[in-house]
């Protein structure tokens, strides 16, 4: 039994083009790779619908600087994803909104740029 009746599995399906054999994606081969990246993100469950709408800057303009850089990290991404520039490091108070920053950029990145992510809590990645 497989997954995908279609292609059986394989992301692809052939077929006959101008008396050519090709083989052209199935459409299970986007919903295949979008479930593993989110799968190798680590993102907890609780933490996959998280993004820059619901992050509340409480009239703080610190925390309104905040979001506007992890937006315009997220949006001009496509730009820096190849230079050595690239990182991100958010650093603050506890409570500060970085781990909430952080799941919105990481979010939009898998969800909307199809770009994996790893998650990894500072604690855990700081002791192993």
């Amino acid at each position: 039994m497989y997954e995908c009746e279609k292609c059986k599995d394989n992301g692809f399906i052939p077929i006959v083009e101008d008396g050519r054999l090709v083989a052209v994606e199935c459409s299970c081969r986007k919903e295949r790779s979008a479930r593993l990246r989110l799968k190798n993100s680590d993102i907890p469950a609780r933490m996959l619908e998280i993004g820059f709408r619901e992050f509340d800057c409480k009239g703080n303009g610190a925390l309104q600087n905040a979001k506007d850089l992890a937006v315009t990290y997220y949006k001009c991404f496509r730009h820096i994803e190849s230079s050595r520039n690239n990182s991100l490091i958010l650093c603050g108070q506890s409570g500060a909104g970085k781990t909430h920053l952080g799941m919105a950029i990481c979010n939009n990145l898998l969800n909307n740029l199809k770009v994996g992510v790893v998650y990894m809590a500072y604690r855990n990645a700081v002791t192993r």
